[in-house]
């Protein structure tokens, strides 16, 4: 039973890590829009 309990640990640290990942990218993929806006402004 261990080797089941740790492999669905692992799975789960795994989707909650990606979770993190993608909503970080989101947040900078926003923010990097915003600056594109700004600098195209400016040009």
């Amino acid at each position: 039973y261990i080797p089941e309990i740790k492999k669905k640990d692992s799975w789960t640290n795994i989707v909650f890590i990606v979770q993190v990942v993608v909503l970080v990218f989101v947040v900078m993929g926003t923010s990097l829009d915003d600056f594109v806006r700004t600098v195209g402004m400016d040009y």
